[in-house]
């Protein structure tokens, strides 16, 4: 019985697919491998991602079982929302 589960995860192959169908306000990304149990990825919500340049794009939010897909939130948006909320 674990209080605690953490793993750590570093992808540098991931790649940016454009945004989430479902919701503009997220982004998907693909991994190199389909994600066949979801708690591989478990504790990595809030992760961030980042483009080659090094620059901060993304934070994720999760991913989607039997794909190899990614999701994160765009970060664009949530700063707006921010920016005119302050």
């Amino acid at each position: 019985n674990h209080l605690y589960n953490s793993q750590e995860k570093f992808v540098t192959d991931m790649k940016y697919v454009g945004e989430y169908p479902y919701d503009k306000n997220l982004y998907l990304f693909q991994l190199p491998s389909v994600i066949n149990d979801p708690d591989d990825y478990k504790g990595t919500s809030g992760a961030p991602i980042f483009n080659q340049k090094g620059e901060l794009v993304s934070l994720s939010v999760g991913v989607i079982k039997g794909t190899p897909y990614s999701v994160g939130i765009n970060l664009q948006k949530v700063k707006v929302i921010v920016d005119t909320s302050f």
